[in-house]
Protein backbone atom coordinates (compact mmCIF):
# COMPACT_ATOMS: atom_id res chain seq x y z
CA UNK A 1 0.00 0.00 0.00
CA UNK A 2 1.57 3.30 -1.06
CA UNK A 3 1.76 6.45 1.07
CA UNK A 4 -1.09 8.26 -0.74
CA UNK A 5 -3.45 5.31 -0.26
CA UNK A 6 -2.58 5.13 3.46
CA UNK A 7 -3.21 8.86 3.94
CA UNK A 8 -6.57 8.61 2.14
CA UNK A 9 -7.58 5.59 4.25
CA UNK A 10 -6.61 7.30 7.53
CA UNK A 11 -8.46 10.48 6.50
CA UNK A 12 -11.65 8.59 5.67
CA UNK A 13 -11.52 6.57 8.90
CA UNK A 14 -11.08 9.70 11.03
CA UNK A 15 -13.96 11.40 9.16
CA UNK A 16 -16.22 8.41 9.91
CA UNK A 17 -15.12 8.44 13.57
CA UNK A 18 -15.84 12.18 13.79
CA UNK A 19 -19.34 11.69 12.36
CA UNK A 20 -19.99 8.93 14.89
CA UNK A 21 -19.00 11.25 17.73
CA UNK A 22 -21.15 14.09 16.43
CA UNK A 23 -24.30 12.00 16.12
CA UNK A 24 -24.24 10.92 19.77
CA UNK A 25 -24.63 14.48 21.11
CA UNK A 26 -28.18 15.27 19.96
CA UNK A 27 -31.07 13.00 20.77
CA UNK A 28 -34.47 13.60 19.26
CA UNK A 29 -37.61 11.98 20.54
CA UNK A 30 -40.02 10.97 17.75
CA UNK A 31 -43.77 11.37 17.91
CA UNK A 32 -46.45 10.22 15.49
CA UNK A 33 -46.44 13.63 13.76
CA UNK A 34 -43.23 15.42 14.67
CA UNK A 35 -40.35 15.42 17.13
CA UNK A 36 -39.33 16.82 20.47
CA UNK A 37 -35.62 17.59 20.57
CA UNK A 38 -34.12 17.86 24.06
CA UNK A 39 -30.56 19.04 24.70
CA UNK A 40 -28.87 18.76 28.09
CA UNK A 41 -25.47 20.20 29.00
CA UNK A 42 -23.54 20.07 32.27
CA UNK A 43 -21.55 23.31 32.29
CA UNK A 44 -19.86 22.96 35.69
CA UNK A 45 -17.75 21.27 36.94
CA UNK A 46 -15.87 20.69 33.67
CA UNK A 47 -14.97 17.08 32.84
CA UNK A 48 -11.55 16.11 34.15
CA UNK A 49 -11.56 18.62 37.02
CA UNK A 50 -9.61 17.62 40.13
CA UNK A 51 -10.60 18.90 43.58
CA UNK A 52 -8.60 18.30 46.80
CA UNK A 53 -10.42 16.39 49.56
CA UNK A 54 -12.49 17.31 51.48
CA UNK A 55 -14.05 19.05 48.48
CA UNK A 56 -16.98 21.38 47.94
CA UNK A 57 -18.21 21.11 44.36
CA UNK A 58 -20.90 23.21 42.70
CA UNK A 59 -22.65 22.04 39.56
CA UNK A 60 -24.47 24.07 36.91
CA UNK A 61 -26.37 22.91 33.82
CA UNK A 62 -28.66 24.08 31.05
CA UNK A 63 -31.37 22.26 29.11
CA UNK A 64 -33.49 23.16 26.11
CA UNK A 65 -36.31 21.64 24.11
CA UNK A 66 -37.98 22.26 20.78
CA UNK A 67 -41.16 20.71 19.39
CA UNK A 68 -41.42 20.60 15.61
CA UNK A 69 -45.21 20.21 15.60
CA UNK A 70 -48.01 21.25 17.90
CA UNK A 71 -49.81 17.92 17.42
CA UNK A 72 -47.69 16.53 20.26
CA UNK A 73 -50.43 17.52 22.69
CA UNK A 74 -49.48 17.97 26.31
CA UNK A 75 -46.06 16.88 27.44
CA UNK A 76 -43.95 17.37 30.52
CA UNK A 77 -40.24 17.33 31.11
CA UNK A 78 -38.76 16.15 34.38
CA UNK A 79 -35.29 17.60 34.88
CA UNK A 80 -32.94 15.66 37.18
CA UNK A 81 -29.59 17.17 38.07
CA UNK A 82 -27.20 15.32 40.40
CA UNK A 83 -23.69 14.70 41.69
CA UNK A 84 -22.95 11.01 42.27
CA UNK A 85 -20.01 8.87 43.28
CA UNK A 86 -19.44 7.03 40.01
CA UNK A 87 -18.29 3.57 41.15
CA UNK A 88 -21.38 2.75 43.21
CA UNK A 89 -23.75 5.38 41.78
CA UNK A 90 -24.29 6.88 45.22
CA UNK A 91 -26.05 10.22 44.88
CA UNK A 92 -24.42 12.90 47.00
CA UNK A 93 -26.65 15.81 45.92
CA UNK A 94 -29.70 16.04 43.66
CA UNK A 95 -32.13 18.58 42.25
CA UNK A 96 -35.38 17.53 40.55
CA UNK A 97 -38.00 19.81 39.00
CA UNK A 98 -41.00 19.29 36.75
CA UNK A 99 -41.72 21.78 33.99
CA UNK A 100 -44.75 22.02 31.75
CA UNK A 101 -43.90 21.60 28.10
CA UNK A 102 -44.32 24.31 25.52
CA UNK A 103 -43.28 24.47 21.90
CA UNK A 104 -39.74 25.44 22.89
CA UNK A 105 -37.82 26.73 25.84
CA UNK A 106 -34.75 26.53 28.04
CA UNK A 107 -34.24 25.51 31.63
CA UNK A 108 -31.30 26.12 33.92
CA UNK A 109 -31.76 24.56 37.36
CA UNK A 110 -30.53 26.14 40.54
CA UNK A 111 -26.95 25.09 41.14
CA UNK A 112 -26.28 22.03 43.27
CA UNK A 113 -23.47 22.01 45.83
CA UNK A 114 -22.03 19.00 47.62
CA UNK A 115 -19.67 19.62 50.53
CA UNK A 116 -17.13 17.48 52.39
CA UNK A 117 -16.63 15.04 49.51
CA UNK A 118 -13.99 12.38 50.11
CA UNK A 119 -11.54 11.05 47.52
CA UNK A 120 -13.05 9.24 44.54
CA UNK A 121 -14.30 9.59 40.98
CA UNK A 122 -17.61 11.42 40.68
CA UNK A 123 -19.94 12.38 37.88
CA UNK A 124 -22.41 15.21 37.48
CA UNK A 125 -25.42 14.30 35.35
CA UNK A 126 -28.25 16.39 33.93
CA UNK A 127 -31.20 14.56 32.45
CA UNK A 128 -34.42 15.61 30.75
CA UNK A 129 -37.13 12.94 30.82
CA UNK A 130 -40.11 13.58 28.53
CA UNK A 131 -43.60 12.21 29.06
CA UNK A 132 -46.51 12.83 26.68
CA UNK A 133 -50.10 12.41 27.79
CA UNK A 134 -51.47 11.45 24.38
CA UNK A 135 -48.82 8.92 23.34
CA UNK A 136 -47.48 7.71 26.67
CA UNK A 137 -43.92 7.77 25.36
CA UNK A 138 -40.97 8.39 27.65
CA UNK A 139 -37.54 9.33 26.44
CA UNK A 140 -34.41 10.38 28.27
CA UNK A 141 -31.61 12.73 27.27
CA UNK A 142 -28.57 12.91 29.56
CA UNK A 143 -25.25 14.75 29.70
CA UNK A 144 -22.53 13.81 32.18
CA UNK A 145 -19.17 15.16 33.27
CA UNK A 146 -16.69 13.06 35.25
CA UNK A 147 -14.38 14.64 37.82
CA UNK A 148 -12.13 13.58 40.68
CA UNK A 149 -11.67 14.39 44.32
CA UNK A 150 -8.04 13.56 45.17
CA UNK A 151 -6.41 12.61 48.45
CA UNK A 152 -4.90 15.65 50.13
CA UNK A 153 -1.14 15.88 49.59
CA UNK A 154 0.83 16.41 52.82
CA UNK A 155 2.67 19.69 53.14
CA UNK A 156 6.49 19.56 52.86
CA UNK A 157 6.89 20.54 56.53
CA UNK A 158 4.69 17.59 57.56
CA UNK A 159 6.79 15.22 55.45
CA UNK A 160 10.02 16.64 56.92
CA UNK A 161 8.69 16.35 60.49
CA UNK A 162 7.64 12.72 59.92
CA UNK A 163 11.05 11.83 58.45
CA UNK A 164 12.82 13.51 61.36
CA UNK A 165 10.68 11.64 63.91
CA UNK A 166 11.34 8.30 62.20
CA UNK A 167 15.07 8.99 62.04
CA UNK A 168 15.20 10.06 65.68
CA UNK A 169 13.21 6.95 66.70
CA UNK A 170 15.63 4.68 64.83
CA UNK A 171 18.60 6.48 66.45
CA UNK A 172 17.16 6.01 69.97
CA UNK A 173 16.39 2.33 69.29
CA UNK A 174 20.00 1.70 68.20
CA UNK A 175 21.27 3.55 71.27
CA UNK A 176 19.00 1.45 73.52
CA UNK A 177 20.23 -1.83 71.94
CA UNK A 178 23.85 -0.73 72.37
CA UNK A 179 23.19 0.05 76.08
CA UNK A 180 21.53 -3.39 76.56
CA UNK A 181 24.58 -5.16 75.04
CA UNK A 182 26.93 -3.36 77.46
CA UNK A 183 24.97 -4.46 80.53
Amino acid sequence: MNVCTRIALISSLSAVASLGLLTTEAKAFSLVAGTIDVQTTVTNPPSGSIFPAPATVTGKAVGSWNVTTDSAGTFNITWIFKHALEAVQTTVETFTVYSAGGISGTFSPASITATGLSAGIYETTFEGIISTNEFGVYESNKDRNRWTVSQPVPEPLTILSSATALGFGAFLKRKQKAAEKKS
